[in-house]
């Protein structure tokens, strides 16, 4: 389940653009790999064949096709210097 905070949603409607999560970067090792948190940009995606499109909240969101939400995860706004942007909160390292 993803939802979007109040900060957020207000920062998306002043953008007026859909917002897009990115494939959740992994990293592997010999024995270990991490999948850190995705990223969220303002836009459709380059590849928009590879993303399911929702709304969320009245937001048009692209998520990747391969993404398996296991915990209920939260987009936010974080700010600093007058420049704001999106993350993805509450994800767990895999």
């Amino acid at each position: 389940m993803l939802t979007i905070s109040d900060d957020a949603l207000a920062l998306i409607k002043k953008k007026q653009l859909p917002i897009t999560i990115g494939v959740p970067p992994s990293i592997n090792g010999c024995c270990i790999e991490v999948t850190e948190a995705p990223s969220v940009s303002f836009g459709e995606p380059q590849r928009p064949a590879d993303y399911s499109v929702q709304t969320i909240q009245g937001v048009v969101v692209y998520m990747p096709k391969c993404l398996n939400l296991l915990h209920p995860l939260t987009i936010r706004s974080k700010g600093m210097l007058g420049f704001e942007w999106l993350y993805v909160d509450g994800w767990r390292l895999l």
